[in-house]
C-alpha cells in the first residue's frame, strides 16, 4: 500500500512539472547553438531578445486559458526561459507545444510551424504582427554567430566571437502556407487589394517608410485595418 502511495505521488509531481515548465536544455552558463559550446565571456552581443525577465501572458488557445509568468526569450536556440517571479532564482523553461501562445513585450509570439529563409520547414516562435488583406504577418528573430579565434603566435591576440540580430518576415493565412517574404517599399503593395494600392503608396511615402525596422511594418498594418 505504501509503495502504490509513493508511486502515484512520485507520478502526480512529474505531471505537474511537465504542464509547469522544464529544465533548461543547455548550461546556462554557455551559449550552446547545433553543438557548439563557448564561454559566453567569450562572445560581445546576446543571445535574448531582451536580458531581462518580463512579466508575460502565457495562452492555450485549446482551453482558452492564460497564466502570467516572467519570461525572457532565447533568439539563439528559439525557446522562452521562465521564472515565477521576478526575483526567483529558478529558472526553467516553457514547454514548445502547438497551440501555446505567448505575449512577451507587448508582442503576441505563436508556436506555428513554417517554411524557413531556406524553404526547410521549421517549428518554432514567429512574432505574429498582424494581418494585410487576410494574409497573417509574421516576424522570425534569430541570431549570428561568429565563434572566437584564438591567438596563432604570442604577437597577437585573442579574437571575441558575436552575436548579432537576424529578422526575416513570413507571410500565410494558415500554417500550411507561412513562408518567407521580402518586405520593401515595393514588394510590399503586392499583398494589397489593386483598389488600396493608391492608399498605402501616400501612407509609405508621407510616414517616409524604408521596412528596415519592425516597427515601420507594425505601422502600415495598423494603417492598413483602417482602409
Amino acid at each position: 500500500m505504501r509503495k502504490i502511495f509513493f508511486y502515484n505521488l512520485i507520478m502526480i509531481m512529474f505531471l505537474f512539472l511537465k504542464v509547469q515548465g522544464q529544465g533548461l536544455p543547455t548550461n546556462r552558463e554557455y551559449y550552446k547553438h547545433q553543438g557548439i559550446e563557448a564561454k559566453i565571456e567569450e562572445f560581445s552581443g546576446s543571445k535574448y531578445y531582451h536580458d531581462t525577465f518580463k512579466l508575460s501572458t502565457i495562452q492555450d488557445k485549446l482551453t482558452e486559458k492564460e497564466e502570467k509568468k516572467y519570461l525572457r526569450y532565447d533568439a539563439l536556440n528559439d525557446f522562452f526561459e521562465m521564472k515565477e517571479s521576478i526575483n526567483s532564482a529558478n529558472v526553467t523553461f516553457l514547454k514548445k507545444e502547438l497551440g501555446i501562445d505567448v505575449v512577451y513585450d507587448n508582442k503576441h509570439f505563436v508556436y506555428t510551424r513554417y517554411n524557413d529563409d531556406f524553404d526547410k520547414r521549421q517549428t518554432g516562435y514567429l512574432h505574429l504582427i498582424g494581418q494585410i488583406e487576410s494574409n497573417n504577418i509574421y516576424v522570425k528573430y534569430g541570431r549570428n554567430l561568429r565563434m572566437p579565434e584564438k591567438a596563432k603566435t604570442t604577437l597577437e591576440m585573442d579574437k571575441k566571437g558575436s552575436i548579432t540580430n537576424t529578422i526575416y518576415y513570413l507571410h500565410g493565412k494558415d500554417a500550411n502556407s507561412i513562408s518567407k517574404i521580402e518586405i520593401n517599399k515595393k514588394s510590399i503593395l503586392n499583398l494589397f487589394a489593386e483598389k488600396n494600392i493608391d492608399k498605402v503608396k501616400n501612407f509609405i511615402k508621407q510616414e517616409k517608410l524604408k521596412f528596415k525596422k519592425v516597427n515601420d511594418l507594425e505601422k502600415l498594418i495598423q494603417f492598413a485595418d483602417n482602409i
